[in-house]
């Protein structure tokens, strides 16, 4: 049996491998949740009329209910979960537990957990290192916390320690999102989403929202997948700050751009091979009237070429560089999911990319390797999280 179990508050854990399991809620509450059910083999069913995004992007996806409330949404069910948050379903009635939905689980005899982190995790200000005090000399503050390629493993002590006393956190979907389940209930958590070419919030009202909770004098965290730094647009949302007045520190994360290839057996340095490594964006395509990128000079270069968010644009990139005399059996790697248990590796060459990208189906996020360090030998062991 997986020993993984749903934070709640009773006073043993709830194995829940292989059970099914109702959600009720979609909102902050449902965030400190449904990562560790899913986590812990779980089948898991939100009931909500609206869902956070990241809820909805996690691996192993849950299912959503966002119709009518019906009886048969029981069948085959073992355990639900209250998190506090407004189901907002239809014909659900009002609270947190509308009365229609209490009957029929107590019609069904189905166990009822009362998701609530604080049993767990103790005092806000407990954290670990002995650093009690900072709690209310960080009030008022914002940190900038990377977390990492996606296992919450991977995140920096540090980087925890904040987000568990922070008074709001303001979330990417490709931040770890198993640790948001383990905050404090009174946490405030705001989804960012950040979903390519698809729902997110709008990069000035993630600023304005860091902005209006400091000045309220809460302590407020940005987090973020990957490190900040790196295309992460920390230092937009530090320049924002900075005009308000507002202190602002940073918690490096580990950069996908290196950590991705590493977890996939790439190192995208190796003494005799490259003496150089060129990190890019690949959100805009060769030739875009705003691209930066000079992709000529890129292809002449003999170095490992390293493509951030190019799911979509590898096709043209390849193409490019191709076109600016890159040599067409140049190794390529692309590692999807680094570090999440959907983690794969897809090799190929700079001429056959397009091709393998498409029967391949790869999908974001993945970290695109360009160089002879991905034809080296594979001789490291898969990680295990």
């Amino acid at each position: 049996m997986n020993n993984s179990a749903v934070r709640a508050s009773f006073v043993a854990p709830i194995d829940v491998d292989g059970i099914g399991v109702i959600v009720l809620g979609g909102g902050s509450g449902a965030h400190r949740v449904v990562s560790s059910l899913v986590d812990g083999g779980a089948n898991v069913t939100i009931v909500a009329g609206d869902v956070r995004a990241t809820l909805e992007e996690l691996p192993g996806s849950p299912d959503v209910h966002r119709g009518p409330w019906s009886p048969e949404l029981l069948n085959g069910i073992g355990l639900i979960v209250v998190t506090g948050d407004e189901p907002g379903v239809e014909e659900a009635g009002e609270g947190v537990f509308p009365a229609a939905i209490e009957a029929a689980v107590r019609a069904a005899r189905i166990p009822v957990a009362w998701a609530d982190a604080d049993v767990h995790m103790g005092e806000r200000a407990g954290m670990a290192g002995g650093r009690k005090a900072d709690a209310e000399a960080l009030r008022g503050t914002v940190a900038l916390v990377g977390g990492g390629p996606g296992d919450d493993g991977m995140l920096t002590v540090r980087g925890r320690e904040l987000l568990m006393c922070a008074d709001v956190i303001v979330a990417d979907r490709l931040a770890p999102q198993k640790v948001l389940s383990e905050v404090p209930a009174s946490t405030e958590i705001i989804d960012a989403a950040k979903i390519p070419y698809g729902r997110q919030m709008a990069q000035e009202a993630i600023n304005a929202a860091l902005i209006e909770h400091a000045k309220a004098g809460k302590f407020v965290v940005r987090f973020k997948g990957g490190d900040n730094f790196l295309f992460g647009r920390g230092y937009e949302e530090a320049l924002a700050l900075a005009e308000h007045d507002i202190p602002t520190f940073v918690v490096p994360g580990v950069t996908s751009a290196f950590a991705a290839p590493a977890l996939g057996g790439v190192s995208v340095t190796h003494r005799g091979v490259t003496h150089e490594v060129t990190v890019i964006s690949g959100h805009l395509p060769p030739g875009h009237e705003k691209s930066l990128v000079n992709w000529s000079a890129v292809a002449a270069m003999r170095g490992t070429v390293v493509l951030l968010m190019a799911v979509k644009n590898g096709p043209a990139i390849s193409d490019a560089l191709l076109e600016g005399g890159r040599p067409g059996e140049t190794p390529v790697s692309i590692i999807e999911s680094a570090s999440l248990t959907t983690e794969r590796r897809v090799d190929a060459t700079l001429a056959s990319m397009r091709q393998v990208m498409s029967e391949e189906k790869i999908a974001a996020p993945a970290i695109i390797v360009i160089g002879d360090v991905a034809g080296l030998p594979q001789v490291l062991a898969p990680t295990r999280f």
